[in-house]
């Protein structure tokens, strides 16, 4: 839900709140999955689904923010 929200709004400010949730809810995944060799399936899409969401705030959030220099 995060990630749809990131990716629709265009408010830097929001962009940037939503940037450091993704840091917070990749750190919660680790709290929940402490064992990265764990191969249960939740695991792995919960892992490509946080580091998508994480690279995809950071980026979009220097795009949105390097638009206002132009």
């Amino acid at each position: 839900m995060l990630l749809l929200l990131m990716m629709s709004v265009s408010d830097p400010v929001i962009v940037a709140f939503l940037c450091f949730s993704s840091l917070i809810t990749t750190m919660l995944h680790f709290n929940v999955f402490e064992d990265t060799s764990d191969t249960h399936p939740l695991n792995r899409i919960d892992l490509v689904l946080q580091v998508v969401f994480l690279l995809a705030s950071f980026f979009r959030a220097f795009i949105l923010g390097s638009s206002d220099y132009h």
